[in-house]
């Protein structure tokens, strides 16, 4: 689960400045830019309302936030290089909540598989073979080929599970 906190951090490392800059009071344009980015994705990454969003990220004042986060959107809308940024940035912070151990044990690779599914289509590549697999075991339901399909589903989420932990290992 991505958390402010989580949001606040890889933030703060992909602008490259100290979080209690981006929660301090001040207004230089780089701070401001990164503090609307962590409300903005807190927003729409988070079930957070503005309230709890002000508490966590700075202690702000939540129509001072919700304000942000409105900038932020419409920054978003006008400027490709922002929108980048917030893609980026919310590509990291997806990434680290998949390599984060979840509190409850998945059962089956099937919850692994849907979890991952609803997730975040383009994830590393991968996602679009694990929902062609889905598809796959779909279409073949009742099939000789479905266990086929399954086979298929399970070495496309052990790929997806080894690329992660690659990852993790050099990060």
């Amino acid at each position: 689960m991505i958390t402010c906190q989580m949001i606040t951090q890889v933030t703060s490392a992909y602008y490259g400045l100290p979080v209690r800059e981006i929660h301090s009071m001040r207004r230089a344009a780089p701070l401001v830019r990164a503090r609307h980015m962590g409300w903005y994705l807190a927003r729409h990454m988070t079930d957070r309302s503005y309230p709890q969003i002000a508490q966590a990220m700075g202690k702000r004042d939540h129509s001072t936030v919700q304000h942000g986060i409105h900038m932020m959107e419409r920054r978003i809308t006008l400027n490709p290089e922002i929108c980048a940024e917030a893609r980026a940035v919310g590509d990291r912070l997806i990434r680290l909540e998949l390599m984060t151990p979840s509190p409850e044990p998945l059962s089956t690779d099937w919850e692994a598989a849907e979890l991952l599914r609803s997730s975040y289509a383009g994830l590393l590549g991968l996602a679009t073979a694990v929902t062609g697999a889905f598809a796959d075991i779909d279409s073949a339901r009742g099939s000789v080929s479905e266990k086929a399909a399954q086979i298929r589903l399970n070495k496309t989420l052990t790929a997806l599970r080894n690329h992660l932990s690659m990852e993790k290992s050099h990060a």
